[in-house]
């Protein structure tokens, strides 16, 4: 009953040409919410996590954001 029993974590490389990678940790719902965002657009999941983390701003966690913008996207 660990405190990331829940978290599945997935490797993103979110500056390709530089080979910059992040692991990032969310629970197992919103992946699959953010893969259900993604295909809406056409786009694979890791593009669409570039895409938002773009965006993101500077005091603002990872994961949180990818959250958030996973809650924006599914309610449009």
């Amino acid at each position: 009953m660990g405190l990331f029993r829940k978290m599945e974590f997935r490797h993103l490389a979110i500056e390709p040409a530089e080979k910059k990678r992040t692991t990032i940790a969310m629970e197992s719902e919103f992946w699959k919410a953010a893969e259900q965002v993604a295909m809406g657009q056409g786009i694979t999941w890791r593009d669409w996590a570039r895409s938002a983390l773009a965006a993101k701003p500077a005091d603002w966690g990872r994961a949180s954001w990818l959250r958030v913008s996973i809650l924006k996207g599914s309610a449009q």
